[in-house]
């Protein structure tokens, strides 16, 4: 958040989850929103609609990314050293070279 806060003016953070309620107890702040719709299709509709995501590293969150295009940051220790994922997975292929990984 505080890359897209350097990066962009008046920047406003949709927040978009199924745990929505730890959301909201947990990430605050004057420019965090969070999605009203609480029905994946609906919030995927919205995600694709911003201009930049931070995405998670879950498939619902990949597609939003990839179809809303703009920036989008992820979390680059995902998977994890010598887990499953990680042996079955070709980052290259699942991440973007334009998108920007943060460890």
């Amino acid at each position: 958040m505080t890359l897209y806060r350097k990066w962009f003016d008046d920047v406003i953070f949709i927040l978009i989850s199924d745990g929505i309620e730890w959301c909201k107890e947990n990430v605050r702040g004057p420019d965090i929103t969070y999605s009203p719709f609480g029905e994946q299709y609906m919030d995927l509709a919205l995600m694709t609609s911003c201009d930049h995501v931070i995405v998670t590293s879950g498939t619902f969150g990949w597609w939003g990314a990839w179809l809303a295009g703009g920036r989008t940051v992820y979390f680059s220790g995902y998977p994890g050293p010598n887990s499953y994922i990680e042996s079955v997975i070709n980052r290259s292929d699942y991440y973007p070279p334009s998108w920007i990984g943060l460890h």
